[in-house]
């Protein structure tokens, strides 16, 4: 450990390791995007689901100690979102 580290704070260590797995989420998925083989297609979205389980981990470990706080939306927000969701779905092209 560099002497850089040895001050980081939970906060800090727990930011940084959530940053880190959301560059891996979108690592694996422009990944899964871009491969022709369906074998290292199965390995890379084992490999994206293992990384969303420990992103969400720490999430919710930041979320316990008040270092990422998330207010729930009111229903009626959420059931706009969904709406709103599901008609640009119905523009897309089939």
């Amino acid at each position: 450990m560099n002497s850089s580290q040895q001050n980081w704070n939970d906060q800090d260590l727990l930011t940084d390791i959530l940053t880190q797995e959301k560059h891996l989420l979108s690592v694996y998925s422009t990944s899964i995007t871009e491969s022709s083989s369906d074998g290292l297609r199965d390995v890379l979205f084992g490999n994206y689901h293992a990384v969303a389980g420990d992103q969400l981990s720490v999430f919710k470990e930041m979320n316990a100690k008040g270092f990422y706080p998330v207010k729930d939306a009111p229903p009626a927000d959420i059931c706009s979102a969904v709406a709103a969701a599901d008609g640009l779905a119905q523009t897309l092209p089939v």
